[in-house]
């Protein structure tokens, strides 16, 4: 939650009694702020990495040995 939307947001999550009302004050706090957990976030150059090995050819991939 202090990630999401700071320290304030997340002792207002801490201060609920009960986990659900925890569950939905931190649901309404992140709701449009466009947030990712960290688990789910691809990091830049991973994705940079990834496009580029999509865009290798087969023959690149699999050179052919001299004879």
């Amino acid at each position: 939650m202090a990630e999401a939307r700071g320290s304030e947001a997340e002792l207002s999550v801490r201060a609920a009694a009960k986990k659900s009302e925890a569950v939905t004050i931190a649901d309404r706090l992140v709701a449009g702020s466009g947030w990712i957990p960290a688990p789910v976030r691809i990091a830049p150059a991973e994705a940079e990495r990834e496009l580029e090995a999509e865009s290798i050819t087969e023959d690149e991939q699999f050179p052919q040995a001299a004879e």
